[in-house]
């Protein structure tokens, strides 16, 4: 929201409006100029931000949630949800680019969400990677039978996590070509 006005007008709506939905402010009289750049910079910003993937990031751990955040909030969207039953509400209104899953989460496990997910033709297209702990040989075979689209250990430094996901996203858009051209 951009907000014109006098002082006065400008400081009551700034007490009425939560201080993330104003994007900027522009006191009367103003320069016509200035306004118009920054508008036309606000419109850019917001056309770049609206092309990005969106990631849903599943973990019940906060601070590994903030920490892969960080790392991808530079290029994706990302949306932290801390369970299988947020992610759930989640996809049920939305339906994000890509979900990074753990695998260990109380009530909810990362294959049971994986299970759901595939069980229901709305989300069932949904990619899903899981980005888990979990690297022994029964919990991975198990997985990869639900058929996920990828499995990344945490220990996955920043910038190999941050390679996988833009050949993943390229790989499929490849994918999603092809199709169209048949």
């Amino acid at each position: 929201m951009v907000l014109l006005g006098t002082p006065e007008e400008l400081e009551s709506a700034e007490k009425a409006l939560p201080p993330t939905l104003i994007s900027a402010c522009f006191k009367r009289p103003f320069d016509i100029k200035s306004l118009v750049d920054e508008m036309d910079a606000l419109v850019q910003v917001n056309e770049e931000n609206a092309h990005r993937k969106n990631i849903l990031l599943v973990d019940d751990d906060s601070t590994f949630l903030k920490t892969i955040k960080g790392w991808l909030s530079t290029k994706y969207r990302v949306t932290i949800v801390t369970s299988g039953a947020q992610a759930m509400m989640y996809i049920a209104d939305n339906k994000p680019d890509l979900i990074l899953l753990d695998y260990e989460m109380p009530v909810i496990s990362g294959p049971q969400v994986l299970e759901m997910i595939r069980s229901e033709t709305q989300t069932d297209s949904i990619p899903v990677i899981f980005l888990t702990g979990k690297g022994d040989r029964e919990s991975v075979l198990k997985v990869l039978e639900l058929k996920p689209d990828g499995y990344f250990l945490k220990s996955t430094e920043k910038a190999a996590l941050l390679k996988s996901l833009e050949e993943f996203f390229e790989k499929r858009k490849y994918a999603q070509l092809h199709e169209a051209k048949k």
